[in-house]
């Protein structure tokens, strides 16, 4: 009776799990890929991974169809974030500590509604926005003191639009309406100055100063375009003064281009350019944009 022989190859893939390995060249004994095994140091053995073990035991938020909305491990002060939803409607901020029953450190009322949130790391810092449009959340970790600083973030914009007032952008209006008004003020003709061809020099509003145009009569009546920069008139005196020159920034042709702007600073809730008008040394720059609501120990 004929026999059938034949090599068969037996691998013990002792040497284990090796991904980077080329097909052209693979180590002997060797595997690319496994999936659900565990490695053991000596490599002759694999055993089957059993799935994941409970690390804590369970815990219940309470509230009224409560849904946990998102959730974040952060890992500089060892601590698990919760964002909860609930049918009151409320969304909640809970910071629950990183141990076996995730004691429950803090909570904070994110929004009176029910929200999306997104959270963002940046070192020792967490920032917690809405899509509500309520205020952002900043978590700041302060490692010396080992507390969480929690706090309400504004926000604001500078103001790069020019107002539309109906002009051209080189055309020099006889009168002023408070649109040109305020983006004249914006593009910083807001600074009162010393006329420099006016007699002793008063300190005085620079669109006035333009209005009069003491220096060449042909040109009073007019008030500057939005294409006029009011620097190119600054300059300081023989005596040492600053002082403004409308004649300058007549006579210097910087074609159709606008002027910079971005005087005025607003809160991205309170766009009110109304009060810039009233008082245009209001900028509207602030100090800070944090407000601290509370500090969580650590």
């Amino acid at each position: 009776m004929p026999r059938v022989r034949g090599d068969k190859d037996y691998i013990s893939l002792a040497k284990g799990l090796i991904t980077e390995a080329s097909p052209l060249a693979f180590p002997e004994n060797s595997t690319a890929d496994e999936l659900n095994f565990v490695l053991d140091k000596d490599g002759l053995i694999r055993r089957r991974r059993r799935g994941f073990q409970s690390k804590r035991t369970e815990q219940t938020i309470a509230g009224t169809d409560a849904t946990i909305e998102n959730a974040y491990y952060w890992q500089a002060p060892d601590l698990i974030l919760f964002v909860v939803t609930t049918a009151a409607p409320n969304t909640t901020l809970y910071i629950h500590r990183n141990n076996s029953s995730l004691t429950l450190l803090n909570s904070y009322v994110l929004n009176t509604a029910a929200s999306v949130t997104e959270i963002a790391e940046n070192t020792n810092i967490i920032f917690i926005t809405t899509s509500d449009s309520q205020k952002p959340i900043l978590l700041e970790y302060e490692e010396l003191a080992n507390t969480i600083e929690i706090y309400e973030v504004d926000m604001f914009v500078r103001d790069f639009e020019l107002v539309d007032d109906t002009l051209d952008l080189t055309e020099r209006p006889t009168s002023l309406d408070d649109n040109h008004t305020y983006n004249l003020y914006n593009a910083g003709w807001y600074k009162d100055r010393r006329y420099q061809y006016l007699a002793n020099q008063p300190v005085q509003d620079p669109l006035t100063s333009f209005n009069s145009s003491l220096n060449d009569v042909t040109e009073a009546g007019t008030y500057p375009s939005n294409a006029d920069v009011i620097s190119i008139g600054v300059s300081v005196n023989e005596n040492g003064v600053t002082t403004f020159r409308d004649d300058e920034v007549r006579n210097n042709n910087l074609g159709n281009t606008e002027a910079p702007r971005g005087h005025y600073i607003y809160n991205i809730n309170s766009f009110n350019r109304d009060a810039r008008i009233a008082d245009k040394t209001l900028d509207g720059s602030v100090s800070t944009t944090l407000t601290s609501v509370g500090t969580v120990s650590l």
